[in-house]
């Protein structure tokens, strides 16, 4: 049993090389393997063995420090690992033509010597083809390339060694059934610590994220534009909203509004929290306007990290109801902070659609950098925008984001001669609701139109445990304002088709952990309660059963230890970005929706569009021209052939001159 591991070696330690290594490959495995076949031995001296040795120990310092010295990065350590077992190849081939079975240890290492300078034989005896076995499989595993390759070849390499070793007490039947359950169990094995590692990872980065949005700074939002690699985002419930009769979904929460833009970072200039505001009736009670004559209202729950941050409130937000804290502020964008607030907030926000408190715009609102004004003024001429109103120069951004650029969370390099900006808008026509929120405001500002980047969450996730909607993480977004008839009004340019992007990305697990986080958000709102001293009460029992639960559990664990063995976690896989996103009938799902009229998650766009017929009868003229066009998009979404371009362009010519017949020419539609 001491060739078959040389050749076993040879096999793994070249397994995934490049293809000119193939050759060197087959002269070492015929080299490790002519004593087999010339029956050729030698008597090698413990003194040979100690200068094979040396030599191989000199080699790899030296091959070490030429690919540092080459390298100069992490690079340099996987390339000395990959060619470890080339360096021992001499040690390999004094132990295939070595008459003896076993090497003397004290040969490979040069402390052992020293303690018998005279020469004889010291420690226990090994067979050096199994640890060269293992060498090179360490070898192997830093040069292949990841894929199933790598460990199906290491499996028919190791049922060739292990088949002449198989005892002959079992059929060979048997012996390659409990080969086959090996290789089984250690795939996933493999494949369980693998996506425990992701799964990990994804924990961690949901933690730093959750983190950084609970710190959310109201004057300065680093973007993530420029970086290179997918997004990543958390599936963590973050905030609660419970909406009232006529709340059309989806609903823009603020959390700060900038107006200032450098190096793809957005800073709010001029915008102290001075605005004080003082409460009304049961001091929980604030106005945040002198108009009161609000028409909706929502509530939305929450934390409030060491009781203060800045508030999510829609556009056009009068008035917050059931908020108690020391301090309530605004500045002249909108934004709300507030300190000395409770842990837990549930406040009432009562506001009037299509209406904004926002101060004036002024000279900052308008500044474009210089880096940004060529490519800006390259897709100004591009689609016409020049001496067009404000209202129509905002619907045809809209329209041209929504059907020539795609939303992804996927962003490759760049020419480092243009900004991410530049490069979105003229190169990849691809990103995520960064891009399009600046390239928004930036566009309008050239045009003349006062213009501000707003950061917050698109609420539009209906929770089916709670029946409430449900703001994740992930549900972060960023939109324009635009100053517009004398008023500010919501600009969201991004392609509506991200809510469903973002939808698949969910996993098979979240139903499970929400319903997890909505026991314990009703755990903690009724530990919470304090209404007649009722808190106390429940705070004093819960902590006795706790401790009683405490005693008994170490009781139990002192009684019978039990080892716990966790359950491997998988990570969802994230599905690709499917064909026929971009179709323009998205921009008719937004104008129904602008009507007041959400499209539930399963709900085909065919029963959509009936249900809207049923409920507006007085539209049936316009909302009849919707067949033809939704005959077209299922072909343009589905039709593994696709459309021809020619039919793509009607589709698309049809489609706004729907939009076209139906908008609204006195305000702009979010």
């Amino acid at each position: 049993m001491k060739t078959p591991p040389l050749l076993l070696a040879a096999g793994i330690g070249f397994w995934g090389w490049q293809s000119n290594q193939i050759i060197l490959a087959v002269l070492l495995a015929v080299a490790l393997e002519s004593p087999r076949l010339f029956t050729s031995r030698y008597d090698f001296t413990q003194k040979d063995l100690n200068r094979v040795s040396d030599l191989s120990a000199l080699v790899c310092l030296l091959m070490a420090v030429y690919f540092f010295v080459v390298h100069r990065s992490v690079r340099a350590i996987f390339l000395t690992v990959q060619w470890l077992p080339v360096v021992f190849v001499p040690l390999a081939l004094t132990q295939g033509y070595h008459t003896a079975e076993r090497l003397n240890v004290s040969g490979f290492f040069m402390v052992i010597r020293r303690k018998y300078p005279d020469g004889r034989p010291s420690g226990p005896f090994v067979n050096f083809s199994y640890p060269y076995v293992a060498l090179c499989i360490l070898g192997a595993s830093t040069a292949n390339i990841s894929n199933q390759t790598f460990y199906a070849g290491l499996v028919l390499l190791a049922g060739i060694a292990l088949w002449p070793a198989r005892t002959v007490r079992f059929a060979p039947l048997l012996w390659a059934a409990a080969l086959l359950a090996a290789i089984f169990a250690g795939y996933i094995g493999h494949v369980g610590l693998h996506r425990l590692q992701l799964l990990i990872e994804d924990k961690g980065m949901e933690w730093f994220m959750d983190s950084i949005q609970q710190k959310r700074d109201p004057f300065r939002s680093t973007t993530a534009m420029g970086d290179v690699g997918r997004l990543k985002q958390s599936n963590r419930i973050v905030y609660r909203v419970r909406r009232t009769r006529g709340v059309a979904v989806p609903i823009h929460l603020r959390g700060a509004s900038f107006n200032t833009y450098r190096n793809a970072v957005w800073y709010a200039r001029k915008a102290p929290f001075n605005q004080a505001l003082k409460p009304v009736g049961d001091g929980r009670t604030w106005l945040l306007s002198t108009d009161q004559s609000c028409n909706r209202t929502i509530y939305v729950a929450g934390q409030l990290k060491n009781g203060r941050g800045s508030l999510l409130l829609p556009e056009g937000a009068a008035r917050l109801e059931n908020l108690p804290a020391a301090d309530v502020s605004r500045n002249r964008f909108g934004a709300v902070r507030v300190t000395g607030g409770p842990e837990r907030m549930n406040y009432a926000v009562c506001y009037k659609a299509g209406q904004s408190n926002d101060g004036p715009p002024d000279k900052n609102d308008l500044q474009v950098p210089p880096a940004e004004k060529k490519s800006i003024d390259t897709v100004i001429a591009k689609w016409g925008l020049l001496g067009r109103s404000p209202e129509t120069a905002a619907r045809v951004i809209k329209e041209k984001f929504a059907t020539e650029f795609t939303y992804t969370l996927d962003q490759q390099g760049r020419p480092a001669d243009r900004s991410p900006i530049a490069a979105f808008l003229t190169q990849t026509q691809s990103g995520h609701c960064e891009y399009f929120g600046t390239a928004t405001v930036l566009i309008l500002r050239v045009l003349g139109i006062p213009a501000r980047y707003v950061s917050g969450y698109s609420v539009q996730e209906i929770d089916p445990w709670s029946k409430d909607m449900v703001v994740r993480s992930r549900h972060a977004h960023a939109w324009a304002q635009a100053y517009i008839g004398g008023r500010w009004v919501t600009l969201d340019t991004t392609p509506a088709v991200w809510a469903e992007y973002e939808a698949e990305r969910s996993g098979i697990w979240q139903p499970i952990t929400d319903l997890w986080a909505w026991v314990w958000f009703k755990f903690t709102r009724w530990i919470n309660t304090d209404h007649d001293q009722a808190g106390s009460v429940k705070r004093y029992l819960l902590w006795t059963l706790l401790a009683v639960l405490g005693i008994l559990g170490a009781a139990l664990f002192h009684k019978k230890r039990v080892t716990k063995v966790p359950l491997k976690a998988s990570e969802p896989e994230v599905p690709e970005r499917r064909p026929g996103d971009d179709s323009p009938f998205y921009l008719v799902q937004a104008r129904l929706a602008s009507w007041g009229f959400s499209r539930a998650c399963p709900e085909p766009l065919t029963d959509f569009v009936a249900r809207v017929d049923r409920a507006e009868p007085e539209k049936r003229t316009v909302l009849a021209k919707l067949e033809p066009l939704l005959a077209w998009h299922y072909r343009y979404r589905f039709d593994p052939e696709g459309a021809p371009v020619e039919e793509v362009a009607l589709f698309r010519e049809a489609t706004l001159a729907w939009l076209e017949e139906t908008v609204d020419r006195d305000s702009v539609k979010p």
